[in-house]
């Protein structure tokens, strides 16, 4: 049972972060800029992933729970990795 959960999270991830990355290109678009930044630095979605699985710790006592958050954390990061970004958390512009 363990392991369908954590392929299931694996693929929310996956499909979250893509969800995200269409979010954010019609927001950029809408405020005519090629991505969001915060005060001069684009955090990647994958940092959300890294926070995920940090916040998994957490629920160790819980094992469905745990796989759950970890399996997301880890979709999202294996999302942006293969899009072409890279592991990259923060960039800074110039």
């Amino acid at each position: 049972m363990e392991i369908v959960i954590l392929i299931l999270a694996l693929v929310i991830g996956y499909l979250i972060a893509y969800l995200y990355e269409y979010i954010a290109k019609k927001i950029a678009k809408s405020i005519h800029k090629d991505a969001i930044y915060i005060k001069g630095y684009k955090l990647h979605h994958s940092i959300y992933g890294l926070v995920l699985i940090a916040l998994s710790i957490f629920f160790i006592q819980d094992i469905k729970i745990f796989l759950l958050i970890l399996g997301i954390g880890v979709g999202i990061i294996i999302q942006h990795y293969f899009t072409g970004d890279g592991l990259v958390l923060i960039t800074k512009t110039k």
